[in-house]
Protein backbone atom coordinates (compact mmCIF):
# COMPACT_ATOMS: atom_id res chain seq x y z
CA UNK A 1 0.00 0.00 0.00
CA UNK A 2 1.07 3.40 -0.63
CA UNK A 3 0.89 6.81 0.41
CA UNK A 4 -0.40 9.71 -2.29
CA UNK A 5 -0.11 13.16 -2.03
CA UNK A 6 -2.18 15.62 -4.44
CA UNK A 7 -0.04 17.67 -5.99
CA UNK A 8 -2.72 19.56 -8.36
CA UNK A 9 -6.49 19.99 -8.16
CA UNK A 10 -8.98 21.19 -10.40
CA UNK A 11 -12.82 21.66 -9.11
CA UNK A 12 -15.49 19.61 -11.30
CA UNK A 13 -17.75 22.05 -13.60
CA UNK A 14 -21.37 21.78 -13.12
CA UNK A 15 -21.25 19.15 -10.44
CA UNK A 16 -19.12 16.81 -13.00
CA UNK A 17 -15.34 15.73 -12.74
CA UNK A 18 -13.54 17.45 -15.44
CA UNK A 19 -9.90 16.90 -16.43
CA UNK A 20 -7.89 20.17 -18.27
CA UNK A 21 -6.12 19.36 -20.66
CA UNK A 22 -4.82 21.01 -23.93
CA UNK A 23 -4.39 19.32 -27.92
CA UNK A 24 -1.41 20.25 -29.82
CA UNK A 25 -2.11 21.58 -33.17
CA UNK A 26 0.68 23.13 -35.06
CA UNK A 27 -1.11 25.97 -36.38
CA UNK A 28 -3.12 26.62 -33.12
CA UNK A 29 -0.47 26.02 -30.89
CA UNK A 30 -1.46 24.56 -27.49
CA UNK A 31 -5.61 24.49 -27.45
CA UNK A 32 -7.09 24.07 -24.16
CA UNK A 33 -10.46 22.09 -22.95
CA UNK A 34 -12.20 21.16 -20.08
CA UNK A 35 -13.55 17.80 -20.65
CA UNK A 36 -15.54 15.72 -18.55
CA UNK A 37 -14.39 12.11 -17.41
CA UNK A 38 -16.29 8.98 -18.27
CA UNK A 39 -15.26 5.69 -17.05
CA UNK A 40 -17.64 3.87 -19.45
CA UNK A 41 -15.81 5.49 -22.51
CA UNK A 42 -12.77 2.85 -23.39
CA UNK A 43 -10.97 5.67 -25.41
CA UNK A 44 -8.53 7.96 -24.80
CA UNK A 45 -10.31 11.18 -26.08
CA UNK A 46 -14.10 11.72 -27.74
CA UNK A 47 -14.16 15.46 -29.55
CA UNK A 48 -17.60 16.68 -30.92
CA UNK A 49 -16.87 16.75 -34.39
CA UNK A 50 -16.24 20.27 -35.11
CA UNK A 51 -13.71 20.39 -32.66
CA UNK A 52 -12.01 17.03 -34.32
CA UNK A 53 -11.97 18.88 -37.59
CA UNK A 54 -10.44 21.64 -36.35
CA UNK A 55 -8.02 20.46 -34.11
CA UNK A 56 -6.81 16.82 -35.67
CA UNK A 57 -3.43 17.19 -38.28
CA UNK A 58 -3.27 13.49 -38.96
CA UNK A 59 -6.39 11.05 -39.36
CA UNK A 60 -5.66 6.79 -39.88
CA UNK A 61 -7.49 5.20 -42.96
CA UNK A 62 -11.19 4.62 -42.70
CA UNK A 63 -10.63 1.01 -43.03
CA UNK A 64 -8.64 1.30 -39.47
CA UNK A 65 -11.36 3.30 -38.15
CA UNK A 66 -12.29 1.88 -34.12
CA UNK A 67 -16.38 0.24 -33.74
CA UNK A 68 -17.49 0.66 -30.32
CA UNK A 69 -20.56 -1.97 -29.70
CA UNK A 70 -23.19 0.34 -27.56
CA UNK A 71 -26.51 -0.59 -26.45
CA UNK A 72 -27.85 1.79 -29.50
CA UNK A 73 -25.66 -0.39 -31.97
CA UNK A 74 -22.50 -0.24 -33.54
CA UNK A 75 -20.49 3.25 -33.54
CA UNK A 76 -17.90 3.83 -36.16
CA UNK A 77 -15.48 6.31 -34.87
CA UNK A 78 -12.95 8.29 -36.71
CA UNK A 79 -9.62 8.15 -35.38
CA UNK A 80 -6.42 10.96 -35.04
CA UNK A 81 -3.59 10.49 -33.20
CA UNK A 82 -2.31 13.94 -31.26
CA UNK A 83 0.34 14.96 -28.74
CA UNK A 84 -2.45 15.79 -25.17
CA UNK A 85 -0.95 17.49 -22.20
CA UNK A 86 -2.60 16.62 -18.79
CA UNK A 87 -1.20 17.92 -15.67
CA UNK A 88 1.90 18.88 -17.21
CA UNK A 89 2.38 15.57 -18.55
CA UNK A 90 2.41 15.09 -22.40
CA UNK A 91 0.90 11.93 -23.86
CA UNK A 92 0.48 10.75 -27.97
CA UNK A 93 -3.44 9.55 -27.68
CA UNK A 94 -5.64 8.44 -30.13
CA UNK A 95 -8.85 11.27 -30.73
CA UNK A 96 -12.21 9.98 -31.61
CA UNK A 97 -15.04 11.12 -32.86
CA UNK A 98 -17.95 9.68 -34.55
CA UNK A 99 -18.28 8.96 -38.32
CA UNK A 100 -21.83 9.79 -38.08
CA UNK A 101 -23.58 12.35 -35.72
CA UNK A 102 -22.10 15.59 -33.85
CA UNK A 103 -20.26 13.48 -30.59
CA UNK A 104 -19.52 15.17 -27.64
CA UNK A 105 -16.47 15.94 -25.13
CA UNK A 106 -15.34 12.38 -22.71
CA UNK A 107 -11.91 11.95 -21.02
CA UNK A 108 -11.96 7.98 -21.19
CA UNK A 109 -10.37 5.36 -19.66
CA UNK A 110 -7.33 4.71 -22.34
CA UNK A 111 -6.26 8.64 -21.10
CA UNK A 112 -6.92 8.13 -17.28
CA UNK A 113 -5.37 5.14 -16.85
CA UNK A 114 -1.98 6.63 -17.89
CA UNK A 115 -2.23 9.56 -14.43
CA UNK A 116 -2.97 8.60 -11.22
CA UNK A 117 -5.65 10.81 -10.33
CA UNK A 118 -8.31 10.98 -7.25
CA UNK A 119 -11.53 12.52 -6.46
CA UNK A 120 -12.73 14.43 -3.74
CA UNK A 121 -16.52 14.08 -3.97
CA UNK A 122 -17.21 16.36 -0.88
CA UNK A 123 -14.84 19.08 -2.39
CA UNK A 124 -16.03 18.50 -5.36
CA UNK A 125 -11.93 18.12 -6.80
CA UNK A 126 -10.22 16.05 -9.14
CA UNK A 127 -6.51 15.90 -7.93
CA UNK A 128 -3.29 14.61 -9.52
CA UNK A 129 -1.83 12.24 -7.04
CA UNK A 130 1.80 11.08 -6.52
CA UNK A 131 3.05 8.28 -4.70
CA UNK A 132 4.97 9.10 -1.41
CA UNK A 133 6.80 6.25 -0.28
CA UNK A 134 5.30 1.99 0.91
CA UNK A 135 3.23 1.51 3.66
CA UNK A 136 3.78 -2.60 3.71
CA UNK A 137 6.24 -2.76 5.93
CA UNK A 138 4.96 -0.25 8.38
CA UNK A 139 2.25 -1.45 10.99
Amino acid sequence: MELYRALECNNYIDETPTIKLAIYNSRRGWVDVEAPIDTGYSGALLLPNRMYFDIIEFEYPVNTFPVYRTLRGDIIMRRGIALIKVFDREFEAYIETPMYGEGKLLVGRKLLNKLDIGLLGSKREICLLKGEKSLENEV
